[in-house]
């Protein structure tokens, strides 16, 4: 008997015509006339549904059909009660704008229709689509908890997918990473960043870039895309063989100059929610900025304000205006013209119309279904957030009153009230900057509370910056940090890790807060030098310390003359996270620091006028090594990203260094060993 060591040895069964025909029939239960008769039928379906979307209802037709068949994720039918959300819907689902944008506020219900149009373009058009996003992690969060349960929740869907089974005899790709299929039917979703080492001189990610699209091409939170995307978003719908291939996309705003802020100004027709007020008869359209938040007139300002320059709003509506609670809890929505109240009536009552031409956006868009002329320049339109029956003005204003700096009031405008950004963004302002210069301190600033030393390492020699510290009024530590003044004593190079520790002996500072990148070693061993459990005859006399003004806890007085060695990264919901470091075979307890919070502290010390620099000080663009020079060539994006590699920086930097590390040492856990502080840029930190 012959034995098989393999399974590969052994001979495989004759495959009879018998036993092909049973595979065939197992695999293929309609055979190959059954596939051919579904792709008939969803053939004459597909040009049923062109015919009657692209010549016939239109928006309506999408209407009717989200209204009877369109289920949420969670299985409830889409909600109604919002009254621009008829308007809305019309712009979105005319076939014949080729190109919208939606500016929004948070919690909309723009992601919401766009899987609603992504779920009729597979059901009734049965036509392929892509759905793009920022990330691939946002990716990940549309496909499985949304668009899935989605399609799941619809009839129709369910129907057509059972039927493709049976006739093609296999089930539908459904996948949580990329990939829908309704009855053979796919929704492609895809990433606009770079993906890795496969994105390396590509513009987008290979995810966007390698799919073809027949009908809308769909991209959400547009704002964070990189440049192009778009565009590139567009091409992938050329081959498409229907009448018209639209494009929808949107996002919460930025600041100035972002993409949905470019997007909206250079679009041909700009549809907002258009008010009449019922005292003075005035028309409007319904915004923040005037509705809500009163124009002030400032100083040196040729145009009336809103906002200043760390973005607190400078007045709005209130009936009470003798406490800051009292104006946000009687606060209300105005008339811009007479500020008489408008009701929820009179806003109810508004209507979309053209910021340009006038026209209102019902109008508009049975005029382009009935010429059936594609309108190829840009259509923007905005979601009114005040107009949104889940918008409690109290309670946005009361978040936008305790944002702590510049990056939360945008974030409060952008994501609360669907507002554009005027603040936060670009470079610090020079203007602003150079009135720092010879800025009297306040009466009763005496001795300073606190001297910290910045340094900002650089080749070869510490950039290297002396500030005195004012306590600002607060309950908390951590508001007098916020509010505190801050006075630039010096500015210089000093050399190697030596000249820091001379310039903080020198000056007798408390705390010297210094980036621990490249001389991670040397920044080690000078942190090790001075460590709280030793006297050394450069640490500051206690008594200096002890002669503050500020309350501190009785350990606080072991612990002066300590460095804080700081490394910068991204951290997500966190300023600072505890951490350590090896260096050289050594471990350094460390603080990660958060690189958007500690270059916005310094944003914030400028543009609220608490920076404090020398009279002598001037302002000249051709010496690159002055502090002012240095202060201005940092970027802020706007995404709230500060833009790495502008060079030179290092003024900001060791600033940076210096203020976080006068908010660490109130609001940080100690090491009980020994004391290193750290914070920072993808490495580490310690205390010195």
């Amino acid at each position: 008997m012959k034995v098989f060591h393999n399974a590969l040895q052994m001979p495989r069964p004759r495959l009879t015509a018998a036993n092909r025909n049973s595979i065939v029939k197992n695999r293929d239960p309609a055979g190959l006339a059954g596939r051919r008769l579904f792709a008939e039928q969803t053939q004459a379906q597909k040009q049923k549904a062109i015919a009657r979307f692209w010549y016939g209802d239109g928006y309506l037709y999408f209407q009717e059909w989200v209204k009877q068949n369109y289920r949420t994720h969670s299985g409830l039918p889409l909600r109604w009660d919002e009254p621009f959300f008829a308007g809305f819907i019309s712009a979105m689902a005319n076939p014949w704008l080729l190109r919208v944008t939606v500016v929004k506020g948070a919690q909309m219900g723009f992601t919401e229709i766009l899987i609603a149009l992504v779920a009729f373009c597979l059901v009734e058009l049965r036509s392929s689509t892509i759905y793009c996003v920022e990330e691939k992690l946002k990716l990940m969060d549309i496909v499985g908890p949304r668009a899935q349960p989605t399609i799941d929740s619809i009839e129709a869907a369910q129907m057509l997918r059972m039927m493709a089974l049976k006739m093609r005899g296999r089930k539908d790709t459904d996948t949580k990473q990329r990939n829908i299929d309704v009855g053979g039917v796919p929704v492609y979703f895809a990433f606009a960043g770079k993906a890795g080492k496969s994105g390396q001189g590509r513009q987008v990610s290979s995810s966007l870039s390698s799919v073809p699209v027949e009908a809308y091409a769909i991209a959400d939170e547009v704002e964070s895309f990189p440049p192009g995307a778009l565009n590139i978003l567009l091409e992938r719908t050329s081959a498409s063989t229907l009448p018209t291939c639209p494009l929808r996309c949107g996002s919460t705003p930025g600041a100035e100059g972002g993409v949905v802020d470019v997007e909206v100004k250079t679009s041909r027709y700009f549809f907002d929610w258009f008010v009449t007020c019922p005292h003075c008869g005035s028309g409007q359209f319904l915004s923040p900025k005037g509705n809500l938040f009163r124009p002030v007139s400032v100083e040196g300002k040729s145009e009336m304000q809103y906002f200043d320059a760390t973005g607190n709003p400078l007045d709005w509506f209130y009936r009470d205006g003798s406490t800051l609670a009292s104006k946000i809890e009687t606060s209300y929505l105005g008339c811009s013209k007479c500020y008489e109240e408008l009701s929820r009536s009179t806003i109810e009552g508004g209507a979309y119309r053209c910021q340009h031409s006038g026209e209102m956006l019902a109008d508009f868009t049975d005029r382009v279904q009935k010429t059936r002329k594609p309108i190829v320049e840009g259509v923007a339109l905005r979601l009114p957030r005040l107009a949104s029956n889940l918008f409690k003005l109290q309670e946005r204003l009361a978040r936008l009153a305790q944002a702590r700096n510049i990056s939360d009031r945008a974030d409060c405008l952008q994501q609360g009230f669907g507002e554009v950004s005027s603040f936060g963004a670009g470079r610090i302002d020079k203007s602003l900057l150079l009135e720092c210069i010879g800025r009297p301190l306040p009466e009763g600033c005496g001795k300073p509370d606190l001297i910290v030393v910045g340094a900002d390492q650089g080749l070869g020699h510490q950039i290297t910056v002396v500030t005195y510290w004012y306590w600002g009024e607060g309950k908390t530590e951590r508001e007098k940090w916020e509010r505190a003044r801050v006075e630039v004593k010096w500015f210089g190079f000093a050399y190697r890790m030596e000249g820091v520790e001379s310039v903080a002996r020198e000056w007798q500072a408390d705390f010297v807060g210094i980036d621990m990148n490249p001389e991670a070693y040397s920044a080690g061993q000078l942190a090790k030098k001075f460590r709280p459990d030793r006297e050394t005859e450069s640490c500051k006399p206690i008594e200096a310390v002890r002669s503050s003004s500020v309350e501190r806890s009785p350990d606080y007085f072991d612990k002066a003359g300590i460095a804080f060695l700081f490394y910068q990264t991204a951290l997500k919901g966190e300023e600072v996270r505890n951490s350590t470091r090896k260096v050289q075979g050594e471990e350094y307890p460390a603080f990660a620091l958060d690189r958007t919070f500690g270059m916005d502290s310094v944003l914030e010390l400028v543009h609220s006028g608490r920076l404090h620099l020398p009279k002598d000080w001037v302002y000249d663009p051709r010496d690159k090594e002055s502090f002012l020079y240095q202060m201005l060539t940092p970027e802020r994006t706007a995404k709230a990203q500060w833009v790495e590699g502008n060079e030179p920086d290092h003024a900001f930097h060791a600033l940076n260094f210096a203020s976080v590390t006068a908010m660490c040492w109130f609001d940080l856990p100690r090491p009980t060993s020994f004391v290193f502080a750290g914070v920072g840029n993808k490495q580490s930190s310690a205390y010195y």
